[in-house]
C-alpha cells in the first residue's frame, strides 16, 4: 500500500464477495495520523497493536522503547474514543520468540489492562496455535486459558 487511493481501492474491493471487514496494523510511526488514514479510508475494523514491538528494539521502528509504549498507548486512546476495538498482539510477538510462558501470561494481562486503561472498551486477544511450532496444541491451548484465569 503506497498511498490512500491504494487503501480506498482495496476498500471498495472488499465489498464484493463475501464483504469482510479489513484491520491493520498501527504502523511504526506515525501512529495518529496512520489511524486517520485506516479509519478514513478501509473503515478499519480494529486495529493490531503493539505495546513492546516495532520500535528500536526489534528494528522495525524509529521509537526507543520507552516512547514506543507511550506512543503505542495515545492510539490505543484514540482508537478507544471512538469506539474500535483493539487487539494488542504482545502475548503471540513473545510466544513466536520462544519466550517463557510466563512472559506469555503477563504480556497478556499487561495488554488487556494497558488498553482498558486507555480507553479501549472491546478489546481483542489474539491467541494463535504453534507459537512457537514445537508446542503441541494442548501446550498452546493452556498457555492461552492460564492468561484468563
Amino acid at each position: 500500500m503506497r498511498s490512500d487511493a491504494d487503501y480506498r481501492a482495496l476498500y471498495a474491493a472488499s465489498k464484493r464477495g463475501n464483504h469482510p471487514l479489513l484491520r491493520t496494523y498501527s504502523g511504526t510511526d506515525d501512529f495518529l495520523r496512520l489511524a486517520e488514514l485506516y479509519v478514513e479510508t478501509i473503515h478499519n475494523a480494529w486495529c493490531a497493536i503493539p505495546l513492546f514491538w516495532f520500535n528500536q528494539m526489534d528494528g522495525r521502528g524509529p521509537w526507543d522503547l520507552e516512547g514506543s509504549i507511550r506512543e503505542h498507548q495515545q492510539v490505543m486512546r484514540w482508537y478507544g474514543g471512538r469506539g474500535i476495538p483493539v487487539e494488542l498482539n504482545e502475548p503471540h510477538h513473545w510466544a513466536m520468540r520462544d519466550a517463557p510462558d510466563v512472559v506469555f501470561v503477563v504480556s497478556a494481562f499487561l495488554s488487556a489492562y494497558n488498553a482498558r486503561q486507555f480507553g479501549v472498551r472491546d478489546y481483542i486477544a489474539q491467541l494463535m496455535f504453534n507459537s512457537p511450532p514445537g508446542l503441541t496444541d494442548a501446550m498452546d491451548l493452556a498457555r492461552m486459558l492460564r492468561w484468563w484465569r
